[in-house]
């Protein structure tokens, strides 16, 4: 990769470097020490000491060591002069290291690129150059990717990275300072003054194709200052992501994903609270309004390639079915909760891919909200790893029926009390949704049904501690078992419940 002169300037500048350049904002192959003899390629950029400077060729730039006090000789041109008690091989070395981790910089970026790393892969490679926060956002103002390790005080950059996105009013900012208008989007790297709402300059490139814009690159100029070196290296990486991002402008592909981003951020609690999260959701169609679960599908091959094709088949399996990757597992979205032969018809093809994809499946409780979706994904994780790391044990549950466990997917309920026993689940599961409908509806059935538990099934003991007629305790019974999904028959989920009440009086505890 050739380097622009202006950034090895840039470097230069603790030295105060005197530039008699022949024209700014050139390129070179690279640099090297002035021979003693031979003939001097114009293509590359020499480092001597002064007095080894007469007589050289003007059409080849120079860096010119002279002393501290020592006047730069007139007769010189095409050179940059550096005032300094340094050696020239001392200088040429820290240029040489500059040159290096920008052709190791580009090497990263093309190998990433080549394996479909992703974009934020290409941010993360390219924070150690920039030296700047940096966001790449969608025509929406999401952020799909950014420099997460630079801390920021402005306002806009801190929403980009905090939030995910940009607020109205820092959209409004922007947009009253030129930010989106149509010359700014041509694909060319711009330059926003700071104003008095931002704490330093902008630069900004849009990602286009055939005159669409697809996605915006921002990056804030608060530790590396701006120059001219750094828009060219800025202008190398923006265009490295065009040729990247290029098949998704002009398909559209990237519209479908933006949702997959926001999703992804309430997994990984980037965005948090139901304020953030209904204002992020605006630009999207309802969604997450019906109930669903998390099914998070585990492959034993993670290979990119494989899990590509693992995609397309399980959208021609369920095609109304979301699917996001994620972690190099596959999520999905169903409602389990539907009429039972279409439950039923969703288990078996999911059982059925499982066993020919040797892979393996976490599934949560059921839910409503995009703000629970979070919760969702962490039962379905917990289902996942205790489920695979059972199949290896001894199952007591086989003592009853012969193949349990051997299934590839696991349901959140049957691994909660292993969750509970392991310290992987605190939370109350059916007991919490029990709480709230007595909220709601003024019923009693939290304290019915842990009197029935602990009294092994009694109506009529039950009856008689709860003060009504045995009948009573055998309609709240059946109630409470159609309502919440309870199989009061199963030992398991009886054994479940009580560890669960023990579990609400630790957390009421603050314990």
């Amino acid at each position: 990769m050739d380097i622009p002169i202006e950034l090895l300037i840039d470097y230069m500048g603790y030295l105060n470097p005197e530039v008699r350049l022949n024209k700014r904002g050139g390129w070179i192959k690279g640099i090297k020490l002035m021979p003693e003899t031979g003939r001097l390629d114009a293509r590359y950029l020499y480092f001597a000491q002064s007095g080894a400077a007469v007589g050289l060729d003007r059409g080849v730039p120079m860096v010119v060591v002279c002393g501290r006090d020592e006047r730069a000789d007139d007769n010189l041109t095409n050179c940059i002069f550096l005032h300094t008690d340094m050696s020239v091989v001392e200088i040429f070395n820290e240029m040489l290291g500059m040159q290096n981790l920008i052709r190791s910089w580009e090497q990263d970026l093309e190998l990433s690129i080549s394996r479909r790393e992703g974009v934020q892969r290409l941010l993360d490679i390219s924070g150690r150059v920039f030296g700047n926060p940096t966001a790449v956002i969608t025509t929406s103002f999401k952020t799909i990717a950014a420099t997460w390790d630079f801390e920021t005080e402005d306002p806009t950059f801190r929403e980009l990275l905090e939030l995910g996105y940009l607020t109205q009013d820092s959209f409004t900012r922007l947009r009253a300072r030129g930010c989106f208008d149509q010359d700014m989007l041509t694909g060319e790297v711009r330059t926003l003054e700071p104003d008095e709402g931002s704490t330093a300059p902008i630069v900004m490139a849009a990602v286009t194709h055939d005159g669409a814009v697809g996605f915006l690159v921002i990056m804030l100029c608060t530790n590396t200052f701006l120059s001219p070196g750094l828009k060219q290296i800025f202008g190398v990486f923006i265009e490295k992501l065009q040729y990247y991002l290029k098949p998704a402008v002009a398909t559209g592909d990237y519209i479908k994903n933006q949702f997959d981003y926001f999703i992804v951020d309430i997994i990984e609690g980037r965005i948090s609270t139901p304020q953030g999260i209904m204002e992020r959701a605006l630009v999207y169609p309802p969604a997450y309004t019906a109930e669903y679960n998390t099914v998070l599908i585990a492959h034993e091959n993670t290979g990119a390639m494989y899990l590509e094709h693992a995609m397309q088949n399980l959208n021609a399996i369920f095609p109304n079915v979301r699917q996001i990757l994620y972690n190099g597992n596959i999520i999905l979205h169903p409602d389990l909760r539907a009429d039972a032969p279409r439950r039923e018809h969703f288990m078996s093809m999911l059982g059925d891919y499982l066993d020919a994809s040797r892979a393996y499946a976490g599934i949560s409780e059921t839910f409503v909200g995009l703000e629970t979706l979070r919760r969702s994904y962490e039962q379905a994780l917990t289902a996942l790893e205790l489920g695979r790391q059972l199949r290896t044990a001894q199952r007591v549950d086989s003592f009853l029926e012969p193949n349990a466990g051997a299934d590839r997917f696991f349901l959140y309920r049957d691994y909660l009390t292993y969750g509970l026993l392991c310290g992987k689940a605190r939370e109350l599961g059916r007991l919490g949704d029990i709480r709230r409908w007595d909220l709601e509806h003024g019923t009693d059935y939290y304290r019915i049904l842990y009197v029935l538990l602990s009294l092994e099934r009694s109506f009529t003991k039950a009856a008689e501690v709860l003060h009504m007629h045995r009948n009573n305790v055998i309609y709240h019974a059946k109630r409470i078992s159609e309502i919440f999904g309870i199989d009061l028959e199963s030992p398991g989920e009886r054994l479940q419940l009580l560890m669960l009440y023990r579990v609400a009086e630790l957390s009421e505890a603050g314990i």
